[in-house]
This record gives C-alpha cells, sequence and structure tokens, in this order.
C-alpha cells in the first residue's frame, strides 16, 4: 500500500537540484592534458638538442684535444731515451809535479895524459910551497921541461887566486929586505902581476913605508958609507918619499 505524499504546511516546495556542468570540465581536463603533452614534447625535444648539442661539443673537444695531441710530440716516445746505465766513477785528477826541466850535461873531459896530471901536480906543489904570478908560475913549468900548451893548462887548472898570491908575495919580500911602496910594485910586476894584481898585494901588506925607509937606509950604512944627503937621495931612488927618506935617514945617523 502506497503511502500519500507528505503534506507540506505552508513552507513553499524546496527547487529541484540544477545538474552540474560536467562538459567545461571535461573540456579544461583535456585541454590541460594536451598541454602537458606538448609541453612536454617541446622540453623533450629541447633537451634532446641540448644533448646533442653536448654531445657534439664533447666529440668537437675531444676531436681538437685528439688533433692538439697528435700535433705535439709525445716527449716520452718521441726520442727513444738510452737505457740508464751504471757509469763507472771518473778518475780523480792528480796533480802531477812539472817535469824538470832538461839540463844540458857539460861533456866529460877527456882523458889527461900522464904528462898533463904531472904538469897539474907540480903546479900545485909549487903554490903550496911559495907564491906565483900565473905568467910566473907557467914559466916555472916551462923551465923544468913541460910544453907552453901543458903548462898553461896545468896552471889554469889548480884555480888559484892570483891576488892572493901578489899579497903573499909582497909579504915574503918584506920579511927578508926593506922596499918602498913603489918599488915593491915594480918588483911585483917583474914577477908577472898585473898592475892591479901587485897594486893589491903591496897595500894588503899593511907595510909602515916610513919603518921600511929607516930599515933601508942602516941596510945601506951596512955595506957602504954615504952622506946624509946622499943616503936622502939613494933612498928616494929607490921609491921612497922625501918625507919617508928624510925620517929614514934621521933613524941610522
Amino acid at each position: 500500500m502506497s503511502l500519500p505524499p507528505p503534506q507540506s504546511f505552508g513552507f513553499p516546495p524546496a527547487p529541484a537540484p540544477r545538474k552540474r556542468k560536467t562538459l567545461p570540465i571535461v573540456l579544461a581536463s583535456v585541454g590541460a592534458v594536451f598541454l602537458l603533452c606538448i609541453g612536454g614534447t617541446v622540453i623533450a625535444a629541447a633537451s634532446s638538442e641540448q644533448t646533442q648539442q653536448t654531445v657534439a661539443g664533447d666529440a668537437r673537444s675531444s676531436t681538437e684535444a685528439v688533433a692538439v695531441a697528435s700535433a705535439v710530440p709525445d716527449r716520452t716516445t718521441a726520442t727513444p731515451t738510452a737505457e740508464a746505465t751504471t757509469a763507472a766513477p771518473s778518475p780523480k785528477k792528480t796533480t802531477t809535479a812539472p817535469a824538470a826541466e832538461k839540463t844540458t850535461e857539460a861533456p866529460a873531459e877527456p882523458k889527461l895524459s900522464v904528462e898533463q896530471q904531472n904538469a897539474n901536480e907540480s903546479a900545485e906543489s909549487y903554490l903550496d910551497g911559495q907564491s906565483f904570478s900565473r905568467t910566473g908560475l907557467i914559466k916555472q913549468l916551462k923551465f923544468e921541461g913541460y910544453p907552453t900548451k901543458i903548462a898553461t893548462k896545468a896552471v889554469d887548472s889548480v884555480g888559484a887566486d892570483w891576488k892572493d898570491q901578489a899579497a903573499k908575495s909582497a909579504e915574503s919580500y918584506l920579511d927578508g929586505q926593506a922596499f918602498s911602496r913603489t918599488g915593491l910594485i915594480k918588483q911585483l910586476k917583474f914577477e908577472g902581476f898585473t898592475s892591479s894584481q901587485a897594486v893589491h898585494g903591496v897595500d894588503s901588506a899593511g907595510a909602515d913605508w916610513k919603518e921600511q925607509a929607516a930599515k933601508s937606509a942602516e941596510s945601506y950604512l951596512d955595506s957602504s958609507s954615504f952622506s946624509r944627503t946622499g943616503l936622502i937621495g939613494q933612498l928616494e931612488f929607490e921609491g921612497f918619499t922625501h918625507a919617508q927618506a928624510v925620517y929614514g935617514v934621521n933613524q941610522v945617523m
């Protein structure tokens, strides 16, 4: 059994509900999806292009790098290096002493003959006993029979100091008799000494010539008689100075 419709109690009837308009919403949704698809496609295309550009850039960079690398020679393989070997230590530098200068040795003297040896010994023997000038000793050896060449070589071989020989000869003369300085120089020159050797010998004797004048005056008076003036004249003739002669005569008269 059906119930009767309800009754209204003075209120107007409720309006019937409006139907929702779903078409615009659907269209909006479809549009949004479409836009999203298009946007995604664009983004994907952009991303793909960017990726391609990146890949192309990388490829280009790789190609350039390869080209640069091929242009630059490989330092490790371009020049083959010799295998490292342990080198022997270099010898230490040693300072060598400078070579001694070559000296020219004097040629060996020829062997002396027996006669030459005898002459040499004779010259040395004479000089050991008395004084000689070079010329006087050569004359003495020649007097003994030696040839001039052998006598000269013998005298030169002794290496005598002839000034010293002159001094010894002057002393020997003054020990035996009185001489003036001038007279003794003449005597040494007569024996063969040079002028310089004779002067050196006489001056080396250190004689007191006034005393020599006195000895000479006394010697004259022992053998003969003289006047004072005559004795002074004789001493001056022997080479004494006037003062020396007067001094000598005054000592004995």
